[in-house]
């Protein structure tokens, strides 16, 4: 006679044989579940440390486009100039500007409201908010230089590419590439001798120098959009990691990539620190300055080339974990209420560099705050 079950006792018999291939399904996919969820956690947290990034450097520049003033200049023969720069500049830089521009010697430039510009004031504080016209006196026409006289072709065809890497965004590259297919005359005449690219975080300017003709190409970098005129690289480019690659007379490439985590530029005085073999913990506690920086490759991560304070020849290729960034001790921080001992050492560690050296300006608050700094300032502008 067969045995019927309650439906509550079949669902109970059904779980005790039907659990363990349950238990071992879990088992296997629960790792690969959470290692999924770790790396998209990952992931995120790299691209939110590429926005702030980006996001501290636009706010480093806005601070220059809330100053800048666009001005017109004009001679009395009728020869014109629009002029943009910095509000907080001397009258000086202003007319250096305009001299540049409408080829004269000039003695000076007259305010809307008559009175001259003063060269050893800011053009804020003369009262200039942007679009005024202002006049010049005392002119002389100047021959033109023999660069100004060249003539000059735009290149308007290229073909670019975004490669990111979201593992490692610090490795994407933009790479920019003009062939003869492009600007055959631009291209014929291009060799390393005749080409030069001038690399900035915000542009790239690229000329092919002829015999009788340069090409130009001159582009504004964008994080995002594609205007005319402006490139979407993707990210805030690094100029030092930037390269120039020229293939005679058929290509010509520009490869730009971006900062690096913890970037430490060109003129950067570091402490090593953190070398552990025996040939090399000598090292350890000595100071020195960033000269360049090598690309990764695949024997080698990248590096920085730091030169040791002593002789000029010492010069070590260290990895980012083995420098720290020094705070040198200087005279007006010493000034300001620091003392040696707390400001010789690296910023934001305990690590001591009793090697270090005031070989150079120390870019410090106290610095700026003794008024040594806006000193600094002041006489650049003069010169400029």
């Amino acid at each position: 006679m067969p045995l019927y079950f309650p439906m509550s006792t079949s669902a109970l018999w059904l779980i005790a044989y039907f659990w363990p291939l349950v238990a071992l399904l879990v088992f296997a996919v629960a790792p690969r579940l959470f290692q999924r969820v770790r790396q998209n956690g990952a992931r995120l947290q790299r691209r939110a440390n590429v926005v702030v990034s980006a996001q501290r450097r636009s706010t480093q520049s806005g601070a220059f486009a809330a100053n800048t003033l666009t001005l017109q200049v004009r001679s009395k023969n009728g020869a014109g100039a629009v002029v943009t720069l910095d509000g907080r500049m001397s009258g000086a830089a202003l007319l250096q500007r305009a001299q540049a521009c409408l080829g004269q010697d000039l003695k000076g430039l007259k305010l809307p409201g008559g009175d001259s510009l003063a060269i050893d004031q800011t053009l804020l504080a003369q009262g200039l908010e942007g679009g005024e016209v202002l006049e010049t006196y005392g002119g002389e026409q100047q021959t033109m230089p023999a660069i100004l006289q060249r003539a000059r072709e735009e290149i308007s065809q290229f073909k670019f590419s975004l490669h990111f890497n979201e593992a490692n965004p610090c490795m994407s590259r933009f790479h920019l590439t003009i062939d003869i297919g492009h600007a055959p005359q631009a291209i014929a005449e291009a060799s390393m001798e005749t080409v030069r690219v001038q690399f900035q975080e915000d542009s790239i300017s690229l000329t092919i120098r002829g015999p009788t003709k340069d090409f130009m190409l001159h582009r504004r970098l964008s994080q995002s959009t594609h205007n005319k005129g402006v490139l979407p690289v993707g990210f805030p480019i690094c100029p030092t990691r930037c390269n120039l690659v020229v293939l005679d007379g058929k290509q010509v490439e520009l490869v730009l990539r971006p900062f690096p985590e913890d970037w430490l530029p060109t003129g950067t005085r570091i402490c090593i620190h953190g070398l552990k073999q025996d040939a090399s913990n000598k090292l350890n506690g000595r100071a020195g300055t960033v000269i360049g920086y090598e690309e990764s490759t695949k024997q080698a991560p990248e590096r920085y080339i730091v030169q040791l304070d002593g002789a000029a020849s010492d010069v070590k290729k260290l990895k980012r974990c083995n420098v720290e960034h020094l705070q040198l001790p200087h005279s007006a921080d010493i000034a300001a209420g620091g003392t040696p001992e707390s400001l010789g050492k690296a910023e934001g560690t305990g690590l001591s560099c009793p090697d270090a050296r005031d070989d150079g300006p120390a870019w410090s608050r106290a610095r700026r705050q003794s008024g040594v700094e806006a000193e600094r300032l002041r006489l650049l502008e003069q010169l400029h």
